[in-house]
């Protein structure tokens, strides 16, 4: 799927794709609150991108003059690649967890990027499930809220888990 726009804002609610979605503007932002798909592209000229991950097995942005906002939704983490000429990255939130991998190439000219998680997929709180290698032994911890989720991403591990466990509130 092919979105593109000349002076004019591009707006999504939910875009889902078995393949490629691609999104290009050129004075306009681009703004999509859920995409799904194998491959997710959006570049803009003069025009911020906000892109809700859900699903996709890579990412491309590429903005001039544009700020980047990634809300990475659900049980989804980012292998981020950012580059700019003159922006910074902030982070709301741990980007690197989640059970769904996803590779992101940002790029701005002059823009910054921000990333931050919504826990909620359809009114549900998310379930973080990882397997942490604690004192030696690797343990699967499954738990609603992302405080476990970032105290303990260093611990993160491969390894098949011993056991588990399952917090609740």
């Amino acid at each position: 799927i092919d979105i593109s726009s000349v002076s004019g804002d591009i707006f999504v609610s939910h875009a889902k794709a078995t393949d490629n979605l691609e999104f290009e503007s050129v004075s306009g932002d681009i703004r999509n609150n859920r995409a799904e798909a194998g491959t997710i592209k959006a570049g803009s000229v003069s025009g911020d991108v906000e892109l809700g991950i859900f699903d996709a097995a890579a990412v491309d942005i590429d903005t001039t003059s544009g700020d980047i906002v990634l809300t990475l939704i659900g049980d989804i983490g980012i292998d981020l690649d950012f580059s700019t000429t003159s922006g910074k990255h902030s982070a709301e939130s741990d980007y690197k967890t989640g059970a769904k991998r996803c590779t992101v190439k940002a790029k701005t000219v002059s823009g910054d990027l921000s990333t931050k998680r919504n826990s909620k997929v359809e009114g549900k709180p998310m379930k973080y499930k990882n397997t942490y290698l604690l004192a030696g032994i690797p343990v699967e911890m499954i738990c609603t809220g992302e405080y476990l989720v970032r105290q303990c991403r260093d611990y993160i591990t491969d390894m098949a888990p011993e056991f588990s466990i399952e917090m609740t509130e």
